[in-house]
């Protein structure tokens, strides 16, 4: 007999397999899941997608307009130099953003947080960050 060849093809009886065995679980079992975990219910993560999706159509429209535009990239790094965040909120609004924005600005460069209007709890952010230096 042949040493054991995992991937290999091997006879068992009379069978010949291609692979290793993987064990059979009699179909009419549900999958193995832990009890602790709650059922599944896609309808949030679904609103967040959208949601997600909105920041990002908003994050490219504005990361649209500073590549075109090096006179306003030159603004809002000019603004954010000088630790100026009011004036980098409105460069960003005035480049498309409409969402809650936030900024978090550093010596080599910028990060916008791309955030949803819900009050009652937060659902999504987006981040964007660039560097400069």
């Amino acid at each position: 007999m042949s040493p054991y060849v995992p991937g290999a093809a091997y006879r068992i009886g009379s069978i010949e397999r291609i692979g290793p065995v993987q064990p059979v679980r009699p179909v009419s079992q549900p999958p193995i899941r832990p009890d602790e975990y709650p059922p599944v219910n896609p309808s949030l993560f679904v609103t967040s997608a959208s949601n997600s999706h909105q920041l990002a159509q908003q994050a490219a429209k504005v990361l649209e307009r500073i590549r075109q535009s090096k006179e306003l990239a030159g603004n809002i790094m000019d603004a954010a130099q000088r630790g100026n965040e009011t004036e980098v909120i409105r460069l960003i609004r005035g480049a498309g953003a409409s969402s809650v924005l936030a900024v978090k600005i550093s010596p080599d460069g910028i990060q916008l947080i791309f955030r949803t209007e819900e009050a009652s709890e937060s659902c999504c952010e987006l981040v964007v960050k660039m560097r400069w230096n």
